[in-house]
């Protein structure tokens, strides 16, 4: 192959500097290095030439390389994405779970007992921390609604019931009867 005027590597290799990239070969572009060669008196007497391959063959590989690692790190991506959400959402049950008691125990619902109490994690606190939420208010509603001294409910607890039946009785849902003692001393 010859370099001359007009060669892509010519204005390098004929100012003493080393050529990279896409030079003319047999009809098609060769990628390649070019070094200088020079002679004793320090002219330009040749190219040492390290051909790399064909260019467009290169490009296609390349770009092959580019699609298939793209394909792939969005696969893996795709996986990573998955297996995180199922690790998020396995670990979040329990507080879910504990979510939904304490909208039970604030809506008054007979819930039970309180879940995760065992646990020595964040969610055993919390669930520790709720249990004694539930145990204050049964302790409170006993102090609200029962007399201390015989342990029966009150008056207060008395005319909250009265004021339920009466309203079952004047909706026709149910009929009562009523029947009134009144303790003292």
């Amino acid at each position: 192959m010859s370099i001359s005027q007009g060669h892509p590597a010519w204005t390098n290799l004929m100012g003493n500097r080393f050529h990279v990239g896409e030079v003319p070969g047999m009809g098609r572009m060769r990628l390649a290095y070019l070094t200088p060669i020079q002679s004793q008196d320090g002219n330009i007497s040749g190219a040492l030439a390290v051909d790399v391959g064909w260019a467009d063959d290169l490009t296609t590989a390349r770009d092959e390389l580019k699609t298939t690692i793209l394909v792939t790190s969005g696969l893996l991506l795709l996986i990573a994405l998955g297996l995180g959400l199922g690790v998020v959402s396995s670990a979040l049950a329990p507080l879910r779970k504990l979510a939904t008691f304490a909208n039970d125990v604030a809506a008054g619902a007979n819930t039970g007992p309180v879940p995760y109490t065992h646990k020595k994690d964040e969610i055993g606190a919390l669930a520790q921390g709720l249990s004694r939420v539930v145990d204050l208010q049964t302790e409170l509603r006993t102090l609200a609604y029962s007399d201390t001294l015989t342990g029966l409910d009150n008056r207060t607890k008395y005319l909250l019931d009265l004021a339920d039946v009466v309203s079952q009785s004047l909706a026709g849902s149910r009929k009562w009867v009523l029947a009134h003692i009144d303790l003292d001393n």
